[in-house]
């Protein structure tokens, strides 16, 4: 009875593991079809799906319309074959990207199966397989663009309708379609990472360099999303390959790598003695803003761990972040003004006292 209750327990947490994992999975598909040199749809014709970071294979067959399809697939870059007895071996590159459909269509040759044919896949101008609206962040633009402080969601305001949030909202982000920012959804790896005091994504982690990609839904959210009227934001993480690749990579920023204040410090006036310049080190941007020294120290690495049956890929980032009071400061005393205003001060005539009554 206990071996039986046991089994039942087990099954029960492997299926709602395996439901959440299903609901939003960070996934994409292929869709295609196969025809001959005269445009009929071919039934029967094999397809083959090749990972090309992990050599994984994947075969189908197309049916009876000639269509094929590959679901559930981890965005990558992939290699489809088609092959058909009487014809000759059609190749395609494809990338797959997080909840996106990759279209890949083929026209077979007459000929003997071990010729190959290279076939160029064109994306399509009209979307037909889903009504929702949405652009994806990849790789190339995540390593490219400038980032303040290696905040990769940023990024999201390259998309269409994302504008960022007004000064001063809680928690901060960007809205979508006119929605508020509390309304967005972001999921990583199919994991929410919403902080719940401020209904905004966790962004005290600088895992930008582990970011594959990630695309934002601004339209109609989709079955498997939800939750909220804004954007529908899914990251996915980077994962092993059959080679070893890693870099290291250090952000950097203090007072000493500042412009320039419009106003040079100066030393202040007597006749504003207890009114001093603040020092600069303290202050940027003629003192609006106390500065703030960051580090960032990412170390991303991945590689095969058995032959090409096991990959693994493993990021290691380090904040160092100071941040100091604007009351802070060596010989400080008394109210602390922008320099502007110290100087106005000075500039200010000075009155003749006169003893007696007023």
């Amino acid at each position: 009875m206990r071996t039986f209750t046991s089994r039942v327990v087990v099954l029960l947490a492997l299926f709602c593991l395996l439901a959440g994992w299903l609901l939003a999975s960070p996934v994409g598909s292929i869709a295609g079809s196969v025809k001959d040199a005269s445009g009929a749809y071919m039934a029967g014709a094999r397809v083959t799906l090749t990972n090309t970071a992990t050599n994984a294979k994947i075969e189908t067959a197309t049916d009876q319309n000639g269509e094929f399809q590959f679901l559930q697939l981890a965005p990558s870059s992939y290699s489809l074959a088609v092959e058909a007895k009487g014809f000759k071996r059609a190749v395609s590159n494809a990338v797959v990207q997080v909840d996106q459909i990759t279209h890949a269509e083929f026209s077979l040759e007459v000929g003997d199966v071990s010729q190959s044919v290279q076939v160029e896949a064109v994306a399509p101008l009209l979307e037909t397989d889903k009504s929702t609206l949405s652009s994806v962040v990849d790789t190339r633009t995540i390593e490219s663009m400038p980032l303040n402080a290696r905040q990769y969601l940023d990024l999201a305001l390259l998309t269409p309708g994302a504008l960022p949030s007004a000064t001063g909202t809680q928690g901060g982000g960007f809205n979508v379609a006119g929605a508020r920012s509390q309304s967005n959804i972001f999921l990583l790896d199919g994991v929410s990472m919403i902080d719940t005091q401020v209904n905004s994504a966790l962004g005290n982690f600088r895992i930008t360099d582990a970011v594959q990609e990630f695309a934002v839904q601004t339209s109609v959210a989709t079955a498997e999303f939800g939750r909220g009227t804004g954007g529908q934001v899914s990251i996915v993480t980077k994962s092993g390959a059959n080679q070893f690749h890693g870099s290291v990579f250090e952000y950097f920023r203090n007072s000493k790598m500042d412009a320039a204040d419009f106003f040079p410090p100066s030393q202040p006036t007597p006749s504003a003695p207890v009114l001093p310049t603040p020092s600069p080190k303290h202050y940027c941007n003629s003192g609006r803003q106390p500065i703030q020294p960051v580090r960032i120290i990412s170390l991303p690495m991945s590689g095969p761990v058995l032959s090409t049956t096991l990959a693994c890929f493993e990021s290691t980032t380090g904040l160092t972040k100071k941040i100091s009071s604007p009351a802070d400061g060596p010989n400080m005393k008394g109210p602390r003004l922008l320099p502007v205003c110290c100087r106005c001060w000075a500039a200010m005539p000075t009155l003749p006292s006169a003893a007696g009554a007023f």
